[in-house]
This record gives structure tokens, sequence and C-alpha cells, in this order.
């Protein structure tokens, strides 16, 4: 199961909640992966695993951390981090399923 801690939006009816962070738990209770983001995105990767966005810098910056996270050999691991700039990011509200 993926938990996700959202922070809300600026309050206009255009702005969009971001995650702040991210548990994978397991039916245990057991939490697999944590991920914190600043203003993230996530999605699931394509094959399998979470794709997350999360800014750089302060308020206004305009890059983000691109991550793809895979279940492999019993651990999550990092595949492919990369700075990206902000127009490539997702929009949450398009990229909500797990």
């Amino acid at each position: 199961m993926v938990v996700a801690f959202y922070e809300p939006g600026s309050g206009s009816s255009t702005s969009t909640a971001t995650i702040q962070a991210m548990d994978v738990v397991e039916a245990s209770g057991s939490v697999t992966l944590h991920r914190s983001l600043d203003h993230g995105v996530a999605r699931q990767a394509t094959g399998g695993g979470l794709e997350t966005w999360g800014r750089l810098g302060g308020p206004g910056s305009a890059q983000f951390r691109h991550e793809i996270i895979r279940y492999e050999d019993g651990a999550w691991r990092v595949e492919t981090s990369e700075d990206v700039a902000a127009e490539t990011v997702p929009r949450q509200k398009d990229n909500t399923t797990f």
C-alpha cells in the first residue's frame, strides 16, 4: 500500500495539492520505503515501481529531482536519479493512481 502525505494547495480554485512525503507499507504495517518530497509528484512507474519528482532548492525553484525506484532482490532501489526542469514535471491531479 502507498500512503501519500499531501500539502494543501494555495487555496485558489486552480491550485493543486502536492506530495510532502510518501510511504510504501506492507500488510504487516512495516514501512518498507519512505520518500520526502518538496512540492512532490508521484505515480506508478512504467514497468513497476514508483516514479517521483521533488523540488530542489527553495520556493520558486525551477529544478526538480526525478527518481524511478523499483523493488529488486528484497529491497527498494533507486534506478534513475536526475535533475529536471519544472516544466517536465507532470501535474499531480493526473497521476494519483498507484
